[in-house]
């Protein structure tokens, strides 16, 4: 699931992840984090990561995804929650190029054991 986001029409971030139900709310939540947060890749792809579907109509969570005064109010609502450590198996990878300099900063995700930067 890779997904390109350009700037000036130049790619500026890429950003994919293997296989699995929580593949749109990973890559997007990593694209979120380095648009709208302005984190380097590495930082937005270690991020803690939140999934929910359809069905079961339950939010997953990694540790430290949800601040304890944040979750409160949210299972106050009626929502069911859930902390799973099964998102992990989501490893999100991402290319951010420099658009001053064209460095390409590469980030594999830490919950991975196989993954890794590597540059030519």
């Amino acid at each position: 699931c890779p997904v390109i986001i350009p700037r000036a029409g130049r790619p500026y971030c890429i950003v994919g992840c293997p296989g699995g139900r929580a593949i749109p709310n990973a890559v997007l939540q990593v694209l979120r984090h380095v648009v709208a947060f302005r984190m380097d890749i590495a930082r937005a792809i270690a991020r803690p990561r939140v999934h929910h579907q359809w069905l079961p109509d339950v939010t997953e969570y990694e540790a430290g995804a949800f601040a304890a005064d944040a979750l409160r109010p949210y299972i106050e609502m009626g929502h069911q929650v859930r902390q799973d450590k099964s998102l992990e198996a989501n490893d999100a990878m991402g290319i951010l190029i420099d658009r001053r300099t064209g460095r390409l900063l590469g980030a594999a995700d830490p919950r991975s054991e196989d993954g890794a930067a590597a540059g030519y």
